[in-house]
């Protein structure tokens, strides 16, 4: 079976930014590592306190809910450089998850599920990074036509409107952007590629199960085939455990923001109307924030459907044609996966269509606070 590199796209995008050089202890790649974390700092903390400082200056002119919406677009930089820290200190566990599952996947015969996963996460990477990169271009367009930086300044200490000062700060914040919107891309393709792959790996050990008693018929050992089956379920769940506790915050956080973005996003579209380029974004922000919300949830329920679906092969076997030491391991394994095994943000938040569904609900009941004490 060729090499699947499965996760090339999202981990090139650490690699370009030398997040994850493999020279980083050598003592020339110090200096660069050094410069990198500086410059973490730096976007984490210049663009967030230039939107606390228009707050505070609006503060008594501009509505409420447009404050709050200034507000979460000044957190998306600090969500976003927590995520790129995380995955740089967790680089060995992700490198460990991918490798174990491109070991596990090799040893299928059959690779059908596994090539459909492949194509799902290129599409899910393609479709991701035209969308964030489209609303970056959509923000430093409007910010063209009004004639203002995308993150501006009220406070007379930092007025950043004369020039040459606006064109090289102007050409700072395009950068950012640009980096925040793809480091996003590669940090959520990267989460969401891992669960695609383990569901994939689900469904290729179902249709093992399916094919227990088939290979018993051609002369193999059912206790045998069974045994290297349910190493194959302990080795999977033991990957999705570490998916989950590695990407546990950030995937916590990103649910949290997205569903309180999305409502405020549609609010202000109710306010201002299409009449303008910024109501075009706003409406852009609405549909990514729900579909980067969606995406978590979808790719945690199929791994709770591909639960279930083993579940149901190792129950249809026939079972009572076999040996007590075959009806004990299987008993097992079925008790095994009949456990939670819903992926979980932040160990709380199981992932699943029905999460996105209260977190839509929770987004509506905030849009219409929010149009009552307008």
């Amino acid at each position: 079976m060729e090499n699947l590199n499965f996760f090339k796209y999202s981990l090139d995008i650490f690699k370009f930014l030398r997040l994850w050089n493999k020279r980083v202890n050598q003592e020339k790649s110090r200096l660069a590592t050094i410069s990198l974390y500086t410059m973490i700092v730096i976007n984490g903390s210049i663009i967030p306190l230039i939107c606390i400082s228009d707050i505070l200056r609006s503060a008594r002119t501009v509505e409420v809910p447009v404050l709050l919406c200034k507000a979460l677009f000044g957190l998306a930089y600090p969500v976003c450089i927590y995520k790129l820290i995380s995955v740089t200190i967790y680089k060995n566990e992700i490198y460990g998850c991918i490798t174990q599952i491109e070991a596990l996947s090799s040893r299928f015969q059959v690779q059908k599920d596994i090539k459909q996963s492949l194509e799902t996460y290129k599409k899910m990477i393609f479709i991701g990074s035209i969308a964030m990169n489209f609303c970056v271009l959509l923000v430093l367009v409007v910010s063209i036509l009004n004639n203002e930086l995308p993150f501006r300044s009220r406070l007379s200490v930092l007025d950043l409107n004369q020039s040459p000062t606006y064109e090289l700060m102007f050409f700072y914040q395009a950068i950012a952007l640009t980096t925040v919107a793809n480091l996003t891309v590669a940090h959520d393709t990267l989460f969401c590629g891992l669960l695609s792959i383990c569901a994939a790996i689900l469904s290729s050990i179902s249709r093992e199960v399916r094919d227990i008693d088939v290979r018993w018929e051609n002369g193999g050992n059912p206790e045998i085939i069974l045994k290297e089956i349910i190493e194959k379920i302990k080795e999977t769940f033991c990957i999705i455990e570490r998916v989950s506790n590695v990407f546990s915050i950030t995937t916590l956080t990103n649910i949290l923001y997205s569903s309180n973005q999305m409502a405020l996003s549609v609010y202000l579209v109710s306010v201002w109307g299409l009449k303008d380029l910024t109501g075009m974004l706003m409406v852009i922000i609405a549909l990514i924030q729900t579909f980067d919300l969606w995406i978590y949830c979808y790719f945690g329920q199929i791994i709770a459907n591909q639960n279930e679906k083993l579940q149901r092969e190792l129950y249809c076997t026939n079972w009572y044609n076999h040996s007590k030491q075959f009806k004990s391991m299987l008993l097992l394994t079925i008790f095994v996966t009949q456990n939670d095994r819903f992926v979980k943000a932040g160990r709380i938040i199981a992932l699943s269509l029905a999460t996105f569904s209260d977190f839509l609900k929770k987004a509506y009941v905030l849009y219409t606070f929010l149009t009552e004490v307008r």
